[in-house]
């Protein structure tokens, strides 16, 4: 490929920068000629000229989105309903009367029986 992109991960906030802003390499070559010596035989870029060294920050503007409001839509509810918690999507009237009625039931059983 002719072009090569790559991404690169820091934390300056780069978005601050003014538009347009260019950031560039400065090099700095060594020579080893023995084993713990260094010596610096080449600087490279340090003015920033070469382009093709170039860093050029492309900020891509995401439209925002407003989520639409929809108006919600109200149940009626009887008052015995509105006595115990909510727990599902929707409220299962029958199966809570029966429910009760089965709780009456065993509470009259175990009163009548401890009665006797």
């Amino acid at each position: 490929d002719k072009e090569t992109t790559e991404r690169v991960l820091s934390e300056y906030d780069y978005k601050k920068d003014p538009k347009g802003t260019r950031y560039y390499f400065k090099e700095i070559g060594y020579n080893k000629p023995s084993e713990k010596e260094y010596v610096e035989d080449v600087k490279h870029n340090f003015d920033g000229k070469e382009k093709t060294q170039d860093l050029t920050p492309i900020i891509k503007e995401e439209p925002v989105v407003e989520p639409k409001e929809e108006p919600k839509q109200e149940e009626p509810k009887a008052a015995i309903l509105k006595l115990f918690p909510q727990t599902g999507e929707e409220v299962k009237t029958a199966s809570m009367i029966v429910g009760l009625v089965v709780i009456a039931g065993a509470a009259c059983v175990i009163y009548f029986q401890n009665k006797k």
